[in-house]
């Protein structure tokens, strides 16, 4: 069983400006099967992700990926902890596959559940990245999931895209716009 820094199985101090632009499209979470904030670094992914756990009245299990979290059992155990805060149907024994996953993510109710899996760039190419794509294909339909990465993941999302069950926020959606950054800076300056 893996070593689990709880602090990464629970979503940041939601801070920074919210912008109704922003919001409005993070509103749309819930209704896409998987969504996908792919923007460089500093772009503002957390951010925003945060911003929407935060303000948001679905239960939302929050997993911050770390470089160590590509083999399956740290990913599952990760995982297993991050939803296991909000659902309290989550055993304690370990998960080992990803039919593990989904056999629980049925088990916790049919109330709403996004799961926020933060920094997924970390592991691309990795066994969990693959562990996604098995899970993302057989999902609850209560179950949602939103991906923070600055790379679009190497798995085929052709089939969601078709059915329009893919949100995709990227670095434009995150920026501010000029006339809101001037506005700021009319702020800062005494």
């Amino acid at each position: 069983m893996a070593i689990v820094i709880e602090a990464r199985t629970r979503p940041p101090h939601s801070r920074g400006l919210r912008r109704e632009r922003l919001d409005l499209l993070l509103s749309q979470i819930p209704v896409h099967q998987l969504t996908l904030v792919t923007a460089p670094a500093g772009s503002g992914k957390t951010t925003a992700l945060s911003q929407f756990a935060a303000n948001t009245a679905i239960r939302v299990a929050w997993y911050s990926i770390d470089t160590l979290d590509g083999s399956p059992d740290v990913f599952f155990e990760y995982l297993r902890r991050a939803i296991g805060h909000i659902a309290a149907t989550v055993r304690d024994q370990p998960w080992t596959s990803y039919l593990d996953v989904l056999h629980h993510l049925e088990g916790i109710g049919p109330e709403p559940l996004v799961i926020v899996l933060d920094d997924f760039h970390l592991i691309a190419g990795q066994p969990a990245e693959a562990l996604v794509a098995e899970i993302l294909r057989q999902l609850p339909p209560n179950i949602r999931v939103a991906i923070g990465s600055r790379l679009v993941p190497d798995f085929d999302i052709t089939q969601l895209r078709l059915t329009d069950d893919v949100l995709e926020i990227d670095a434009d959606d995150l920026r501010f716009r000029t006339w809101r950054a001037a506005s700021l800076s009319a702020f800062a300056c005494p």
